[in-house]
């Protein structure tokens, strides 16, 4: 079963996504403005996920390290969302890496003893976050440079899909082995 938060990825979120995609592939300065909208679109939808998973990882591990200590139980929750990355800054590596360690998890080690290529999707993210940035702060020059054509908004859309499907069964895997879950997503564990 997959968590609530990967289903609305795989569900609202890519909805979301694929009606700007539908609006085509135009030339130009529309294009490119469609263009611009998607890296915009896609690093909040991507950063809406990563907390959204984050929020429901954070529940469970609350609700099993507190063995129906219900005080103790809000206590944690409360403490693994204090200083959260993703509540005030973009997805990057480095702000999903310290969020989820927060839960015990090391996303990117884990991603690499997965055999995942945790430096490219690094560098996608990084990439993503730089382009989402120069067009949400309108810096045309750090746009005009990182040209952003239609090959790169697709391969990063392709990138952050497989890196939400991973990271969901990092922190699945994650849940289960220290809580002895069989299923971390169901509510009855």
């Amino acid at each position: 079963m997959a968590s609530l938060a990967y289903g609305r990825w795989q569900t609202e979120r890519r909805n979301r996504l694929d009606d700007i995609v539908r609006i085509g592939v135009t030339a130009g300065s529309a294009g490119e403005r469609v263009r611009w909208s998607r890296v915009v679109l896609l690093a909040a939808e991507f950063q809406g996920f990563a907390r959204d998973l984050h929020d429901e990882a954070g529940v469970i591990f609350a609700k099993e390290a507190a063995n129906g200590n219900s005080e103790l139980e809000s206590v944690l929750r409360a403490r693994l969302t204090v200083g959260r990355q993703l509540a005030r800054g973009n997805a990057t590596p480095r702000n999903l890496g310290s969020d989820f360690l927060m839960l015990g998890v090391s996303i990117w080690d884990e991603l690499r003893l997965r055999g995942e290529d945790a430096a490219g999707l690094d560098g996608v993210l990084n990439s993503l976050n730089a382009a989402r940035n120069a067009v949400a702060h309108s810096n045309t020059v750090a746009i005009d440079g990182m040209k952003i054509s239609e090959n790169k908004v697709t391969h990063w859309h392709r990138s952050v899909d497989m890196l939400a499907e991973r990271m969901e069964d990092v922190v699945m895997d994650h849940l289960a082995d220290m809580f002895g879950l069989s299923d971390p997503w169901r509510s009855d564990g």
